[in-house]
């Protein structure tokens, strides 16, 4: 019984663990990657409306969520299927 639940404890923490880096926003350098494009295009996507960003800090710093960025991957999946 111990074991099962020292089983469960750790199958939780890399749950949690999992969700927190699923919830953490990329900036530009990192989205870009998650995406497979250049920084300076995924720029140009989100001042153009066609992927959702947040910005933060002095410099207005641009973050993403993955969510978003799935979104995205998705529609252009549907729009080059057409």
């Amino acid at each position: 019984m111990e074991e099962l639940i020292r089983e469960l404890i750790v199958e939780i923490r890399a749950l949690r663990l999992q969700q927190s880096l699923d919830w953490r926003s990329l900036n530009r350098s990192e989205a870009a990657d998650y995406l497979g494009i250049y920084p300076d295009t995924l720029y140009k996507l989100a001042v153009n409306g066609k992927v959702a960003y947040h910005q933060s800090g002095r410099c207005a710093q641009m973050f993403f969520s993955r969510a978003d960025l799935d979104d995205y991957r998705e529609s252009t999946r549907q729009s080059a299927a057409v």
